[in-house]
């Protein structure tokens, strides 16, 4: 903010607001240090916030803190020069405890230390892993309730007509990883993963990495719904947000629901003022008979389900007809479900329209603007 008003001559800039304003400081010559909340705020989340700590929000892993570069590559060398280094900071607000607060800081200080202490040619997250993991005896010798998500594992998802792939990755290449289909503790008598998993029925996908048969890490899970849908062309007549569209169109038929209870999940899609109009290409006509999809609700964010669907079918993609509309109905959910069954009609190309909430009332949050909307999974039965 200092830069707003203009700058005191030995002013020195903490870029936290991202790292523009450090970059503008640099060039009038003023030191600086870099501490943009994407990666040097420790008082984010670290892994899915269902299994975490409460924290204040964001998503900062510790492979994200030390792959952070907080010299500009816009900045000349004697811009460069005044780039004094970055800072790990956390606000304490949601932690009641100090072994709350070590929870949040440790080990991602360590990463960020290890980053700003060593070349960028240098850097090996896979190496910084490996000691880290001897690191960790030391924390346990001081009694240092800290984070060790080294043999969690990460879940990626990539559909297509076939089924859904499941993609796992972890930290460090230690272990072995087994899994399970339906929601039970994987064991290491059971299915291992060797690569992609591609999935074609709908299961509780659940993952555990094992070391000399015992497991170690937080297991990952995801349901996986499989659908007439799933892994089909699709397109949108409106594109979403910019910041709420990272899954893309095709979180919208991959088989993942979005979490009910955050909506900056990549699954769900954002649209700011617009109606919400898909067209879902099934590859051949086909009978089907229910469409299913959820709404997140978040009025004190300016997001409000939609008040009608309409449903519409076609065999070419140019002649539609409506198969049937539905209003949405009041609800106190935040993640607002919405079902419609009809008739059972064939159709290659599946049309839906849900129509913004429209002008936010006087009385709420955002009074005059127009909704955002936020849509996930449509399911096709």
């Amino acid at each position: 903010e200092i830069l707003e008003g203009g700058l005191a001559p030995q002013a020195t800039v903490m870029s936290w607001r991202g790292m523009a304003g450090g970059i503008e400081a640099a060039r009038q010559k003023h030191d600086v240090i870099m501490t943009p909340g994407s990666h040097c705020y420790l008082d984010h989340y670290q892994a899915a916030p269902e299994s975490e700590p409460l924290a204040i929000g964001g998503f900062t892993t510790l492979e994200k803190i030390y792959a952070f570069e907080p010299m500009p590559e816009e900045l000349n060398a004697e811009e460069r020069s005044f780039i004094l280094g970055a800072q790990g900071n956390v606000w304490t607000e949601y932690m009641k405890t100090s072994e709350h607060v070590e929870y949040m800081v440790y080990p991602r200080a360590i990463a960020l230390a290890e980053n700003l202490c060593t070349p960028k040619a240098q850097h090996d997250f896979f190496d910084y892993a490996s000691r880290l993991q001897a690191h960790f005896r030391r924390l346990d010798i001081l009694e240092v309730n800290y984070a060790n998500k080294l043999f969690d594992l990460s879940v990626k998802v990539s559909s297509g007509e076939d089924g859904v792939a499941v993609i796992l990755e972890k930290a460090v290449p230690q272990g072995d990883v087994f899994y399970s289909l339906d929601g039970s503790d994987p064991q290491p008598s059971g299915m291992k993963y060797e690569g992609d998993s591609l999935i074609n029925i709908s299961s509780n996908f659940k993952a555990q990495t094992f070391i000399d048969g015992a497991p170690v890490g937080t297991p990952a899970s995801i349901d996986i719904n499989i659908h007439k849908a799933v892994g089909r062309k699709i397109s949108l007549a409106n594109p979403p947000a910019g910041q709420y569209a990272k899954g893309g169109k095709e979180a919208l038929i991959n088989g993942i629901f979005a979490s009910p209870v955050r909506h900056n999940d990549n699954e769900w899609l954002g649209f700011s003022g617009d109606d919400v109009e898909v067209v879902i290409d099934l590859g051949a006509p086909m009978a089907i008979e229910q469409v299913s999809t959820r709404f997140y609700q978040g009025r004190g964010s300016w997001i409000y389900p939609p008040r009608e669907i309409v449903l519409l079918g076609s065999r070419d993609g140019e002649q539609y007809d409506e198969i049937k509309s539905k209003q949405v109905p009041e609800s106190s959910d935040a993640a607002v479900p919405v079902s419609i069954d009809f008739n059972p009609t064939e159709v290659r190309y599946l049309k839906m329209i849900a129509k913004n909430y429209g002008v936010i009332s006087e009385d709420m949050p955002g009074a005059g603007s127009r909704s955002w909307l936020f849509i996930d999974e449509i399911v096709v039965e």
